[in-house]
């Protein structure tokens, strides 16, 4: 399963030079992962109320391929690289 959504940079996401900040980048894939989840009807909240599950982040990596930049129309897409009984892990 995948989900993608488009973005358009704004001004706060970007440095000095217009350019996406790099640790801006993990709110975008929070973002994503969010999504995904919700339209997989993952319900967070319920979760964290009732089950007393949360999920913790253990690991994140980034690879950058080329910059983003002030008003450029991003294309974020997530999808479950792997499921396990503990974990999951997105792509």
């Amino acid at each position: 399963m995948k989900h993608s959504f488009n973005y358009r940079v704004i001004y706060k996401d970007t440095d000095a030079e217009g350019v996406v900040y790099y640790a801006n980048y993990f709110g975008f894939f929070e973002r994503g992962r969010t999504e995904l989840m919700r339209q997989m009807r993952v319900d967070f909240k319920k979760l964290r109320e009732e089950e007393k599950l949360v999920f913790t982040i253990t690991k994140v990596e980034c690879h950058y391929l080329a910059p983003a930049i002030y008003d450029d129309e991003i294309t974020v897409t997530t999808e479950i690289a792997e499921k396990g009984k503990a974990r999951i892990i997105f792509k």
